[in-house]
């Protein structure tokens, strides 16, 4: 992946942490949604975070 697309997609699952968090404040009734959103927003950011990792650890074999 490209880092644009690593960046954004890290910027997304923050807004969908973000956006879980908020629905379980205001939304009682919806806090199994709001705790799902959270763990998927959650793991696209640990996805982004390991790609990240992995174009890092390929840059420095390639020096």
């Amino acid at each position: 992946m490209k880092s644009k697309t690593i960046n954004l997609l890290s910027i997304l699952a923050a807004f969908g942490m973000i956006g879980g968090g908020i629905l379980a404040l205001y939304k009682e009734d919806y806090l199994y949604a709001a705790i799902g959103i959270y763990f998927i927003a959650k793991g696209l950011f640990v996805f982004a975070l390991m790609q990240k990792v992995q174009e890092k650890k390929c840059c420095r074999e390639c020096d």
